[in-house]
């Protein structure tokens, strides 16, 4: 019985979503939309920011950075296989993408480089002197002045 049921029904979801995907194909030469932003993932020290791009079967030729109006332009042309107009099935993208990062004012612009290695780029940022923790030495002194105080009694043991 419980197999019966699990065949007649269908999750309303599913079927949005292939009517979803059906309606796209139309518009996109039988083929489904495709993601075009290169995945980034950013961390930072005391010293640099720094970002790592995905970019799988790219050169640095394919590539162009630019750091411009407080934003790190990431551009390129991801380039297909010859043999990808033979394929019946390819959810990989190719052709142009952009990103942009905004940068905090603490970034020096004249001091980012990048290298490209194993289908990831590498780009540091460094951050400008101010921005940078500043160590502040703590002068000692000696020993503080102790101050003596007389004991008083309390009010009630007056005697």
């Amino acid at each position: 019985m419980l197999s019966n049921l699990q065949t007649r029904w269908r999750d309303p979801f599913d079927t949005m979503r292939r009517e979803f995907e059906r309606g796209f194909a139309s518009f996109n030469g039988g083929r489904l939309p495709q993601q075009r932003v290169a995945p980034v993932s950013l961390r930072e020290d005391a010293e640099h920011v720094y970002v790592e791009v995905d970019l799988p079967g790219m050169t640095a030729d394919d590539v162009d950075l630019t750091v411009e109006d407080g934003k790190l332009w990431i551009r390129g042309q991801r380039k297909a296989p010859e043999y990808q107009q033979q394929c019946w099935h390819d959810e990989r993208w190719f052709g142009p993408f952009e990103r942009a990062i905004v940068l905090a004012d603490t970034i020096d612009a004249g001091a980012v480089t990048a290298s490209l290695h194993d289908g990831v780029l590498y780009i540091t940022l460094g951050k400008k002197p101010e921005a940078k923790p500043q160590k502040v030495a703590v002068q000692y002194q000696g020993q503080p002045e102790r101050i003596e105080a007389e004991a008083t009694p309390a009010q009630g043991d007056q005697g």
